[in-house]
């Protein structure tokens, strides 16, 4: 057991980070927060404290894909936190390594990081990072939620059986498009891409299981943000969240395209201008200016 600790944590300092793959941070980039913060956060008032929001990535994505996300969120006046979830933004083997309940530890962790600096904390996930963000709106006290085609359903038949089959096989070879991605996200796509994670979409059912229960005891305005072309994403997943969401302030939009990854796909541009819409109506008055 010694030994096999040692190997791990041995792997994990030889790997080499890709530099879309760390962790990001914005600051708000506003005029109204021009002025030097304070070096300590134990100095911050009220007064000084500014909304936050929390982005999650995907299942097998990294902080990169949601950049230009953050970056304009962080423009309305945020500040924007986008952490890398463990064994993404690395390689398979360090995947492997990794469960459900490690994504959501990190998830937690970053939260509280924010919460200690900032007035408020919204959550923005992504595919398996919003199934993570209604198990914490569910539990905590944010501000709201913006789920960006949420995995509640994936046009995955035998994801159900993943958590019996992922005991015997973990993963296994598979093909992809490698002209389909960007040049920038290629080498982390190879990493990912070209193999199938039994094990680990096991561990993806168990969050959709989870999250699918939460949803109805979320008591924050929601915003459901969907691609009406999303491979991955049916369109019929409106039909299962009007169903559950029992706060009054729910916001379900449907957007041309067929990009799973919708914050960083064609109509990036208006799904931002709904996000920033969305989390002003939910903050302080200073915020809508």
């Amino acid at each position: 057991m010694k030994h096999e600790f040692s190997r791990i944590l041995n792997a994990a300092t030889d790997c080499e980070l890709d530099s879309i793959a760390l962790p990001l941070m914005y600051e708000p980039s506003v005029a109204e927060t021009a002025s030097a913060l304070p070096s300590s956060i134990t100095e911050l008032n009220e007064e000084e404290r500014h909304p936050a929001v929390l982005m999650l990535h995907g299942f097998t994505g990294n902080p990169g894909e949601l950049q230009y996300a953050a970056a304009r969120v962080a423009q309305a006046g945020y500040t924007v936190s986008v952490p890398r979830l463990p064994g993404h933004g690395t390689g398979g083997n360090d995947f492997l390594l990794t469960k459900a309940v490690d994504w959501i530890r990190r998830s937690v962790d970053a939260y509280l990081e924010l919460s200690a600096q900032a007035s408020s904390v919204s959550l923005v996930g992504l595919s398996m990072g919003a199934l993570i963000a209604v198990l914490m709106a569910a539990t905590l006290k944010a501000q709201s939620l913006v789920m960006c085609a949420p995995a509640l359903e994936v046009n995955q038949p035998f994801l159900a059986l993943t958590p019996f089959i992922g005991r015997f096989v973990k993963s296994y070879g598979g093909s992809y498009d490698p002209e389909n991605v960007k040049p920038e996200f290629r080498a982390l796509a190879h990493e990912y891409r070209s193999r199938r994670w039994v094990r680990g979409a096991g561990e993806l059912y168990r969050l959709q299981r989870a999250a699918r229960v939460a949803l109805p005891h979320i008591c924050c305005p929601i915003t459901t943000l969907l691609a009406a072309g999303d491979p991955t994403v049916p369109l019929s997943v409106q039909t299962r969240i009007r169903d559950s969401v029992t706060t009054a302030d729910h916001d379900l939009r449907v957007f041309s395209g067929n990009d799973h990854v919708i914050l960083n796909g064609a109509a990036r541009e208006q799904v931002l201008d709904v996000i920033v819409e969305r989390l002003r109506s939910h903050n302080a008055p200073s915020m809508q200016a």
